[in-house]
């Protein structure tokens, strides 16, 4: 059991850890990515669907479904599940991340462990919803968004060995309305030679992105891979504006720890109301 929480918690750490980047590279190549980014002034809210999906030799199917909430509120206020249940089916798990730049700090929430662990965040350049595209247009925001998603998912499940792979080739899938949301698609492909992961034949590892520029988000992102399956995140039920102001509240009740500064190891219990 002990080596399981170990290897779950470091699982949750990586899982942050991307998405942080994704929001330092300002390309949001995953949903949680651009969560982690500011945007005021395109508020929204929704349900964030993971779906794995694996084909067994026999033909059989094996498929599991997680669903958390997403928000963001105008002064670019963002709060987030992460659910952990695809990678350790057997014990479900979700945290919940509060990213505040007006007060500058971030908090990620264990319902579990009935903890809070909270941290300083830099206040970093607002981009905006149009800023990011600035000097770059929407097709083309797409089509570099699903590069950076197929080497993501690419880097993640082979490395290294892929690292003289051909460049992967990218195509404009146009535009289409999700649940009243224009969004713009691009696919990129890479056909891996037989031979750098053991592999007998040609293997094809695709991404499928569809890039909203209204929410400054992807509002869904298909990876396929013959090996491991397809995975679908997607958001649904859509809300365009302000969501209710107590999302962006953190429990009472919980043991806090850190005081928002580096180096913190404090612990305190923030008092229920």
């Amino acid at each position: 059991m002990r080596c399981r929480t170990i290897a779950i918690t470091g699982l949750a750490s990586a899982v942050m850890a991307f998405a942080q980047a994704s929001a330092v590279n300002d390309t949001p190549a995953t949903v949680i990515g651009a969560l982690e980014r500011v945007v005021p002034g395109a508020p929204f809210s929704a349900e964030l669907v993971t779906e794995v999906v694996q084909t067994l030799a026999d033909g059989n199917h094996i498929k599991q479904t997680s669903t958390v909430t997403v928000a963001r509120d105008s002064n670019g206020r963002v709060r987030h599940g992460q659910s952990l249940s695809p990678l350790d089916p057997a014990s479900p798990k979700v945290l919940t991340v509060i990213r505040d730049p007006v007060a500058g700090v971030r908090y990620v929430i264990d319902p579990d462990r009935q903890t809070i662990r909270r941290s300083g965040i830099k206040p970093p350049t607002s981009t905006g919803a149009i800023g990011v595209l600035q000097g770059i247009g929407v097709q083309e925001k797409a089509m570099s968004i699903a590069s950076q998603s197929l080497a993501s998912w690419v880097s993640a499940r082979a490395g290294a060995a892929l690292a003289a792979s051909p460049r992967p080739e990218v195509t404009s899938l146009g535009t289409q309305l999700f649940e009243g949301v224009l969004a713009t698609g691009a696919k990129a492909g890479v056909a891996v030679p037989p031979g750098p992961i053991g592999n007998e034949q040609t293997l094809t590892m695709t991404s499928e992105i569809w890039y909203s520029p209204e929410l400054s988000a992807a509002v869904l992102i298909r990876n396929s891979d013959a090996r491991f399956g397809e995975t679908i995140v997607r958001l649904r039920n859509i809300r365009r504006g302000d969501p209710d102001s107590s999302l962006f509240e953190i429990p009472a009740g919980y043991r806090l720890l850190g005081d928002g500064m580096p180096g913190a190891a404090r612990a305190e219990t923030r008092p229920r109301r």
